[in-house]
C-alpha cells in the first residue's frame, strides 16, 4: 500500500490519525497482539466522547429521505417526498462534521480546488475502513461500522476511488449476511443497513448501481437487499425499501433497474410488500414508498399483477383511497402513488384486471373521493383510470351517475388536454354500451359540452396564427374523435333518449352552426371522422327537416359533400372499403335531402355538379356496382331539372356511359340505366345504337 501523507489538519475527521493505522493485512491484521493494539487505538479515539458538547435535536433522531433530491420521471412517484425515518441516528459529533478552511464541504464545490494530497489521504482511509470492517475482532468491526456509517452520511466528495468503494460495500453486504440470522446482532445489523442506506444517497448511488450491474440479479447485493426486506423487522425494513426505491427511481439507468426488478419479482417479496402496505393504512408517509415499489414491480408483468390481485392487492390499494377524517399533509401524495399503482395494475391487454377493478367498486370509490378538490395530477390519473376500464363488461349494466357527473364537472372546468382525452374517452365508450349512461348524459348536459369541445378542437386544428404544434394537433384530433363517437352513440336508434338527444343537438343555433362547421371541414378530418360527421348530419336532418332550410346558408356544404363523394368513390373499387362506401352513401343521402327540400338550393347544387364535379366522369372510372347505382340515382334525381337534362342530353360521352350501364348484367344498374335513357329521350323508335352499344353486345367486350 502507498504511504499515506500526514494530514495537515490533525483535528480533521478526515485525518489518518482518526482511523486505525493498518498496514499490510497479511503482515499485521491477523497477529493477536497487533489486533489488540488496533482495538486500543480505536477505543481511545474520541469520536464518541459522550462529554463532548453536541447540539440537542429539536426533533426525534431521524434521517430524511434522500429521494426528494431525485428526479423520477417514469417509474417512481414524481412528488418530492421528504419523510422522516424515526430511529435512525442523524446527529453526530461536531468534530466529525467540522470542515477546516481549504477542504471541500457539502456547501462548496467537490470538484474544484481539491487538494491531491487530501484525495490520496481519504483513499487511504478507505483501505483502513476495509481492513477494520474485515477484522476478526468484534470490537474493531463495531467501531468501523460506526465510523463508516457517519463518514458516508456527511462526506460528499465524488472523487473517491470507486473500486475501493465497491469493495467496502461488498464487505458490508458480507457482514449483513453473517448477522442476518442472529437476532442478538440486531444493533450491528441495523447500523450496517444504515451504511448501505448512506450509499444510496445522490452522492454515492452511481457506485451502488455499478456494483449491481457487475454482480447481476443473482449477485450478493441484490439478493441481500431482497432477503433483508423479507426477513427483517419494521425499522430495518423501512431502510431497505428506501434503498430499493432509490435504485428503481431513475429510468436512465435501466440496467441496474432491471437487475433489482428481476431479483425482487418473487412471490415472497411481493407478499411482504402487500403485508407492509396493509399494516401502514394509517402511516401515510411510509406507505408511499412501499406502494411505489409495488407499482414498478408489477408494471408490464401480467403474472405479477395476477399474484397481487389474488392476494387482495386491488382492494388493499383502494382502502388507501377511502376518505380520512383528519387531512394529513402526506395523504394527497399517498393517493397519487396509489392511483399510479392502480393504473399500472389495470393497464394490460388482459381485460380481467379492469373487470376486477370494477368488481371491487373501484369506479364508485374514486368518484366519491374526487367529490373533494384535489390536485390536477390526481384528477388526471383518476380520469385515465376511468377511461382505461370504460370498456369493461361489468360496466354495461351499472348505474354510473356519480362518476359521470364528476367527469362532466371536470370537462366543464376546462381541464388539461390529457384529462380531456381521458374524460371524453370514458364518455364515448359508455355512451355506446350503457343505456343508463346514455340517458344520463343526454339529459344532464353532456351534448353542449361535447359540441363546445368540438369547436375548440376545430379551432386548434386549423389555427395558423400562432401555428399549432404537432403535439397539440394530435391531442385535438383525439379529443375530436372521442366527442364525435360520443355524439353518434348518444343519437343511435338503440337509445331511448334519442329524441331528446336530437332536440338538444338542434335546439340552439350555436349547436347547429358547430355541426355545419364540422361538415364544412369533413374532408380534412380523416375517413372515420368523415363517416361520423355525416352520420350525425343525416340523423339530424331526418329528425328535423327544418334544419335543411338552414343549411342553405352554408354554401360550402354541398362542395364538401361532393368532395367526400369524389375522394372516396374511387377507393370503392378495392376490397375492404366498407367505410368509404358508407361515406359516399351518406353524402348522397344528405345531398338528396337538400335537393328535394329547397328549389333555389337545388339549382345551386346542380350548378356545382355541372361545373366542378362531373358525376358522369366519376361513373366512368368506378366499377363497384352499388356505388354506380348511387351515382346514377342522384343523376336521375337531378334530371327533374330540364336544364340539366338538356345540358347532358347533348353530351355524347355522358350518353355513352348511361347506355353502357343500361346494358349491364347487374339488374339494379341496368334498370336505372334504362330509366335514365328514357329521360334523356334516347329510347325512341328511331334510336340508332351507338358504337359503344354495339361493342357491349359483343362477346369480347368486358364490362366494368
Amino acid at each position: 500500500m502507498d504511504q499515506c501523507p500526514s494530514s495537515p489538519y490533525p483535528n480533521s475527521p478526515r485525518s489518518v490519525s482518526r482511523l486505525p493505522q493498518y498496514g499490510n493485512p497479511s503482515a499485521s491484521n491477523h497477529h493477536p497482539s497487533n489486533r489488540n493494539m488496533h482495538t486500543q487505538l480505536w477505543m481511545q479515539n474520541h469520536y464518541f466522547d459522550g462529554n463532548y458538547p453536541s447540539p440537542s435535536p429539536s426533533v426525534a433522531p431521524s434521517v430524511m429521505s434522500n429521494l426528494s433530491c431525485l428526479s423520477i420521471p417514469d417509474d417512481v412517484s414524481m412528488l418530492s417526498v421528504n419523510t422522516q425515518m424515526s430511529g435512525v441516528s442523524q446527529f453526530i459529533d461536531r468534530r466529525f462534521i467540522h470542515t477546516p478552511n481549504g477542504q471541500p464541504s457539502s456547501a462548496s464545490s467537490c470538484v474544484e480546488n481539491v487538494d491531491p494530497n487530501e484525495k490520496n489521504e481519504v483513499n487511504c482511509q478507505l483501505d483502513e475502513m476495509l481492513n477494520a470492517i474485515s477484522d476478526a475482532e468484534m470490537q474493531v468491526r463495531d467501531k468501523a461500522i460506526n465510523v463508516i456509517r457517519m463518514y458516508f452520511q456527511r462526506y460528499n466528495n465524488r472523487n473517491l476511488n470507486r473500486t475501493k468503494l465497491k469493495k467496502l460495500i461488498d464487505a458490508i453486504v458480507r457482514l449483513i449476511n453473517e448477522f442476518l440470522p442472529d437476532v442478538q446482532k440486531y444493533r450491528q445489523l441495523r447500523e450496517l443497513v444504515e451504511c448501505l442506506y448512506n450509499f444510496s444517497t445522490p452522492t454515492w448511488i452511481d457506485v451502488l448501481r455499478e456494483l449491481l450491474i457487475e454482480q447481476g440479479e443473482h449477485g450478493p447485493l441484490s439478493s441481500t437487499l431482497c432477503r433483508l426486506f423479507e426477513q427483517s423487522e419494521e425499522r430495518i425494513n423501512l431502510l431497505v425499501i428506501h434503498i430499493i426505491r432509490t435504485l428503481l427511481s431513475d429510468t436512465r439507468y435501466m440496467a441496474s433497474v432491471n437487475v433489482v426488478k428481476r431479483t425482487a419479482r418473487q412471490n415472497a417479496f411481493l407478499s411482504k410488500l402487500l403485508e407492509r402496505i396493509r399494516n401502514l393504512l394509517n402511516n401515510f408517509e411510509h406507505a408511499i414508498f412501499y406502494v411505489d415499489v409495488l407499482r414498478v414491480l408489477i408494471k408490464g408483468s401480467n403474472a405479477h399483477k395476477q399474484f397481487v390481485i389474488e392476494n387482495d392487492g386491488m382492494r388493499l390499494l383502494l382502502k388507501h383511497m377511502t376518505p380520512r377524517p383528519n387531512q394529513h399533509p402526506a395523504i394527497e401524495k399517498l393517493k397519487y402513488s396509489v392511483l399510479r399503482a392502480i393504473y399500472s395494475l389495470i393497464s394490460s391487454e388482459k381485460r380481467r384486471f379492469s373487470e376486477h377493478f370494477v368488481e371491487c367498486e373501484g369506479i364508485d370509490i374514486l368518484a366519491r373521493e374526487l367529490s373533494s378538490r384535489y390536485s390536477a395530477n390526481i384528477i388526471r390519473l383518476t380520469l385515465e383510470i376511468f377511461c382505461c376500464v370504460s370498456d369493461a363488461e361489468k360496466l354495461k349494466s351499472r348505474k354510473l351517475d356519480d362518476p359521470l357527473k364528476m367527469v362532466l364537472l371536470e370537462l366543464g372546468r376546462k381541464v388539461d388536454s390529457v384529462s380531456t382525452k381521458a374524460a371524453t374517452g370514458f364518455i364515448c365508450n359508455l355512451a355506446g354500451s350503457n343505456l343508463h349512461a346514455k340517458e344520463f348524459l343526454t339529459n344532464d348536459g353532456a351534448i353542449p359540452i361535447l359540441l363546445d369541445l368540438i369547436k375548440q378542437c376545430l379551432t386548434a386544428l386549423h389555427c395558423t396564427q400562432p401555428p399549432t404544434t404537432a403535439e397539440k394537433r394530435a391531442d385535438a384530433s383525439e379529443i375530436l374523435e372521442n366527442c364525435l363517437i360520443a355524439l353518434v352513440n348518444l343519437s343511435s336508434q338503440s337509445n331511448s333518449a334519442r329524441a331528446s338527444a336530437f332536440k338538444t343537438l338542434a335546439m340552439q343555433p350555436l349547436n347547429r352552426e358547430t355541426l355545419f362547421m364540422i361538415a364544412g371541414i369533413s374532408q380534412y378530418g380523416g375517413k372515420d371522422n368523415q363517416r361520423r360527421i355525416l352520420t350525425l348530419l343525416q340523423r339530424m336532418c331526418s329528425f328535423d327537416m327544418k334544419l335543411l332550410d338552414e343549411m342553405k346558408c352554408y354554401d360550402d356544404l354541398p362542395k364538401c359533400l361532393f368532395h367526400c363523394i369524389w375522394s372516396n368513390a374511387l377507393m370503392c373499387n378495392e376490397e375492404k372499403t366498407q367505410r368509404e362506401r358508407e361515406i359516399v352513401e351518406k353524402s348522397f343521402n344528405i345531398l338528396t335531402m337538400l335537393l328535394t327540400r329547397n328549389a333555389s338550393y337545388a339549382e345551386y347544387i346542380i350548378s356545382i355538379a355541372k361545373k366542378d364535379y362531373n358525376l358522369f366522369s366519376l361513373l366512368n372510372v368506378v366499377n363497384h356496382v352499388e356505388t354506380c347505382i348511387l351515382i346514377l340515382s342522384f343523376i336521375d334525381l337531378m334530371c327533374k331539372d330540364e336544364r340539366f337534362r338538356l345540358y347532358y342530353g347533348a353530351d355524347a360521352e355522358a350518353l355513352n356511359i348511361i347506355e353502357r350501364c343500361s346494358r349491364s348484367t347487374a339488374s339494379g344498374l341496368e334498370a336505372i340505366g334504362v330509366s335514365l335513357l328514357k329521360k334523356f329521350r334516347l329510347e325512341s323508335d328511331d334510336y340508332v345504337p351507338t358504337l359503344v352499344g354495339v361493342l357491349m353486345e359483343s362477346d369480347d367486350y368486358q364490362m366494368i
